[in-house]
């Protein structure tokens, strides 16, 4: 087999791995839910830790790639994605569930931008076609028979197995890539931004945690909004809700910077006004 096909080969089982674990994973909820005994909200965040492992990492496979090689970067990532699904099955509570998941979309964030990389750059422009039917049907195959697989599994073996099973095919993928790939060249680029890709971590994670406040709504009402300052601007999504007889904002800030004062002790965003100052962006604690 030709050094391109064995790549793609690796590149696409990861691609399929990864694809999945997304999808499968949300048939178990239910059962999750009740084995844990845990409410919808807490259980939505199995699939939001996930998500944001992938979104925190993702931005810096370029530079992990050009550090430390293709090769190194796609075994670690599978190898962290073998071992926290392996331990999301052992979970025992949903704060151990979420954390596993938040380790395992770090793991499998790193799989399709770097194996991408790889497989694309040794197919010539006339190729890219073929390959990217492949990419197409491997896409398409995942979120379809994902349910059908998952519902069986949960039935017949449990939720635990809905992870479980993610590991053997997780090191088929990961002997396959010792065996095949070729060590890749370490290039010197330049650092990524680190405080720029932590903001834009914390602001996902704020978002993620405003809209889960939403589970015990009676009335809502969102407003997004941004400020109208010429600097960096203040693009937050507020949301109102009302919880017994008391009414309340939550404020999760895209970017924590109000009108060019980082951390500002006063939200500018027109939409946060009605509420009082919080902790964070200072209008953003829900009470």
């Amino acid at each position: 087999m030709p050094y391109k096909s064995r790549v793609a080969l690796v590149y696409l089982l990861g691609f399929f791995i990864d694809l999945v674990n997304m999808f499968m994973a949300s048939v178990a909820f239910p059962d999750i839910g009740q084995s844990l005994q845990t409410s919808v909200g807490a259980v939505a965040w199995v699939a939001n830790a996930y998500t944001l492992g992938l979104t925190l990492v993702i931005p810096a496979s370029t530079w992990l790639a050009g550090r430390y090689g293709d090769k190194a970067i796609f075994v670690a990532s599978l190898g962290i994605f073998s071992l926290a699904a392996a331990g999301a099955g052992f979970a025992g509570s949903i704060e151990a569930l979420i954390a596993w998941r938040l380790l395992q979309g770090l793991g499998g964030g790193l799989l399709i931008p770097v194996g991408q990389a790889m497989t694309y750059r040794l197919y010539p422009q006339a190729e890219r076609a073929r390959l990217s039917v492949m990419v197409m049907a491997c896409a398409l195959l995942a979120p379809a028979l994902s349910p059908l697989v998952g519902g069986y599994v949960v039935d017949s073996l449990g939720w635990h197995w809905v992870f479980w099973l993610n590991v053997p095919l997780a090191l088929v993928a990961l002997v396959l890539a010792v065996l095949w790939l070729r060590p890749g060249e370490n290039i010197q680029g330049h650092q990524p931004d680190l405080a720029g890709m932590g903001l834009v971590s914390l602001s996902l994670a704020l978002l993620l945690i405003g809209m889960s406040r939403f589970e015990h709504v009676g009335d809502t009402a969102w407003a997004p909004c941004s400020s109208q300052a010429a600097s960096p601007p203040a693009c937050c999504f507020c949301g109102m809700y009302a919880g017994g007889s008391t009414r309340s904002w939550i404020c999760a800030c895209c970017v924590i910077r109000c009108y060019g004062q980082p951390w500002s002790s006063t939200c500018s965003c027109p939409a946060c006004l009605p509420a009082s100052a919080c902790s964070i962006c200072s209008s953003c604690k829900a009470r």
